[in-house]
């Protein structure tokens, strides 16, 4: 499962890496991927995600931008 807190901590990598272009600010593409992942979390008022529940390009995205929480 990956928190709400997990999925914002990955945009922000993101787009710390890929800052909005242009003069209509575009989102990288993981960005926006990840960004609509997010949206519907919130809309939904859910607060965990099974990473399985992805479509195969926002599960790349997530793959290449979300860092495992450390074990204490």
């Amino acid at each position: 499962m990956i928190s709400l807190q997990q999925l914002e901590e990955a945009i922000n990598r993101a787009r710390s890496c890929h800052p909005a272009t242009g003069s209509d600010a575009r989102l990288h593409p993981d960005v926006a991927l990840l960004g609509a992942v997010y949206g519907a979390m919130i809309f939904r008022r859910v607060k965990q995600l099974d990473p399985a529940s992805l479509d195969p390009e926002q599960r790349v995205a997530l793959d290449r931008w979300f860092l495992p929480p450390l074990k204490r």
